[in-house]
Parts: C-alpha cells; structure tokens; sequence
C-alpha cells in the first residue's frame, strides 16, 4: 500500500458508492445513515466547510470546545427566518420555532403558544427558557418582544467607605443605565451606613434620574462604627431607551456618616 492510502478496513472507494463527476459534484450512494464522517478526533482542532464564492466566502465550524456550530454570516431557514450574523432573529410570519438558540445562549425557544415578534414579522413559541438556568421566563400565551426577553442583570458595586460631616446629600454611587427596550424593570439595592456617634442619625437615599426618590434611610447606631445593612428592591417602568441614572445619597443629621458595601443590580421583568 503506498504512503497516504487509508487501509482497506477504514474506507472502501467504489465508483458505485463514491463518484467525482468532470464538474466536480460530488456523490455519495450509500443506505447508511452517516454518510459522512469530518474529522479523527484531534484535541482542540476546529474542522471546517469552507465555500469559496464569487462574491463572498463563508464557512460552518464545528467549535470542538464549545460543542457547537458556528457560522460566519447569516443563516437562511426556509419557512422560520433569519439569523444574521450578530445573532439577531428575524421569524418568518406564523411559524413555528422548536429549539432555536437565541443571542449567543440567552435563550432557547421551543414549542409553540406564544408569540416571538420583531415589530413586523411574528412566529409562535411557548416556552422562553434561559439557557444556562433553564429558569421558565415565559411570561402568558401573548405577543412579546424578542429584545425585551433574557436580558441579563447589570450590577455594579462600590465597596469602599466614604464619610461625611455634611448635612447635605452627598452623592456616594451613581449608576448609569439605558433600558435596552421599554417596560418594566426590577431595582435591588444593599447599602450598609453607620455614624461616628451613637444616637446620631445617618440618611441614605436610592434617587431615580436626580429628581425622583425611591427610597429614604434612616439610622441610627447603637454602637458606635457599628454598620447596618440596609437592602430593597423597587419596580421601574421606563418609557424610553434613554440613559438615566440611580444614584445613591447619604449625609449626617451631625458628627460623621459613613456608607460601604453599595451594590446595585437592575434586570428586565
């Protein structure tokens, strides 16, 4: 057998199974299910289709880490939609969609029930899963939003300790956030606030676009340096995509107050 021939156990070419016409097309005439085989296994090798066109090129790689294909432009299914290639489906009017993986592992979509829309196009699902939790985020049988679902939440942190002697609000934290699509989202907040003496009061306050207070604090220390936690949460409904700010104040009645551990976090809902 001479060198780069595969032995006769591994692969049998026959021109009734296996034929290259003068065009190049490619045949294979076989009853067997896998008809064909990429690739021997090789650690960390990627193995690829390539299409070289007079326009464009583009390729299917098989991504061996992540178990998974990946395609470098956008992808056509007849009677369900298309995907581009950022990952943003457009549905085909009325289809059905069973298992399509949405926005890099957002979500998952499967059934059929609701309703998947873009604002034009529409295609019917009933389940709304996150992809790593697998947490049920449909909400009714009823026309949803494709970009207002399986949002992740943003938090931010400041765990440092700022003081005060001001009887004016001092801004400790600000976050800034622009809704990626109008409705309603949950704020949670976790503050802890003491003050230099005990008896004396420290306020702390969660306001809303510099105009709007959420929630007020008050406390006072029984021992002094001693912190309380302070935490909430808050439903917001946005009306517009544009930025706006949450803000987290504190200042002193008298003496010193002084505020750490400042946590934030905001999702869709």
């Amino acid at each position: 057998m001479g060198k780069g021939h595969a032995r006769n156990e591994d692969i049998a070419l026959r021109t009734d199974k296996f034929t290259v016409d003068a065009t190049g097309k490619v045949h294979i005439n076989t009853d067997e299910p896998e008809a064909l085989r990429i690739g021997n296994g090789a650690v960390g090798v990627d193995y690829r289709i390539k299409f070289s066109g007079n326009n464009g090129d583009g390729e299917i790689i098989w991504e061996e880490v992540k178990d998974k294909f990946k395609i470098d432009c956008g992808l056509d299914i007849t009677g369900c939609g298309f995907i581009d290639e950022i990952n943003e489906y457009t549905p085909d009017a009325g289809v059905t969609i069973e298992g399509v993986l949405l926005k890099d592992n957002d979500l998952i979509l499967s059934g059929s029930g609701a309703v998947l829309t873009d604002g034009v196009n529409s295609a019917t699902v009933s389940e709304i899963k996150d992809a790593v939790t697998h947490k049920d985020l449909t909400d009714n049988p009823h026309e949803v939003t494709a970009e207002q679902i399986g949002y992740g939440m943003t938090y931010v942190e400041d765990e440092t300790v700022s003081g005060t002697t001001d009887t004016a609000w001092q801004q400790k934290f600000r976050m800034n956030f622009t809704p990626p699509s109008m409705g309603d989202y949950l704020l949670e907040w976790s503050i802890e606030i003491t003050n230099s003496k005990a008896g004396s009061s420290t306020y702390a306050q969660i306001e809303l676009d510099d105009t709007t207070q959420i929630n007020h604090i008050i406390k006072e220390p029984s021992i002094v340096g001693e912190y309380t936690n302070c935490s909430g949460f808050k439903k917001l409904n946005f009306v517009d995509t544009n930025l706006h700010t949450i803000d987290v104040d504190f200042k002193a009645e008298a003496d010193t107050a002084s505020i750490r551990r400042v946590r934030l976090s905001i999702r869709k809902i």
